[in-house]
């Protein structure tokens, strides 16, 4: 995976002494901004999607029968269709209900993808699912000699063990490699 660092520009404050009119101010940059959607697909990391105190009478979490209770509600990749050397969004989407908000599910999360039946790529991540409905996202880069041809991307959470409520989530999703690579 490829981070990249935007740079932001450098403002120069003059001040002259002595002037009896102040130095006029230019106008800030104007930068199309982007849909509130578009600036999270497009960013990795965890965010927020429904706090807790409004997902706790969801049918989901009334229905629970033990608490935490945990459960992988969406998953995409985008785009779906990439050459090698591309890189993908992958966006899990899951919801924890709870007794309180400082019950969280602590286990490791599994990003494996596959071409065919054999493991091309494993990804796993410590990771604590917090109460709510959050939206994880994650820039993963097919490599350049990836091979043309459809590929499954399985993701996993395993809670911790020891406890006997050991929880386990599954969820998996095709994207296609084309162009060069083979």
């Amino acid at each position: 995976m490829r981070t990249l660092l935007a740079s932001s520009p450098f403002i120069a404050l003059v001040v002259t002494a002595g002037c009896s009119s102040p130095v006029p101010t230019p106008p800030p940059p104007t930068v199309a901004a982007a849909k509130p959607a578009e600036r999270i697909q497009n960013k990795a990391g965890e965010f927020l999607v429904t706090p807790y105190d409004r997902i706790a009478n969801d049918i989901f979490c009334v229905g629970a029968k033990r608490f935490p209770e945990a459960a992988f509600e969406q998953q995409t990749i985008t785009p779906e269709t990439l050459a090698p050397g591309q890189q993908f969004t992958h966006t899990l989407v899951y919801t924890v209900c709870a007794k309180d908000l400082e019950q969280f599910v602590g286990g490791t999360l599994y990003r494996k993808i596959y071409m065919g039946n054999r493991l091309v790529h494993s990804e796993p991540k410590p990771l604590d699912l917090k109460p709510g409905r959050w939206k994880l996202n994650a820039l993963i880069e097919v490599p350049e000699a990836s091979k043309t041809g459809t590929y499954e991307l399985r993701t996993e959470f395993v809670a911790k063990s020891g406890s006997k409520n050991r929880i386990r989530l599954r969820t998996s999703g095709k994207f296609e490699v084309s162009g060069s690579g083979d």
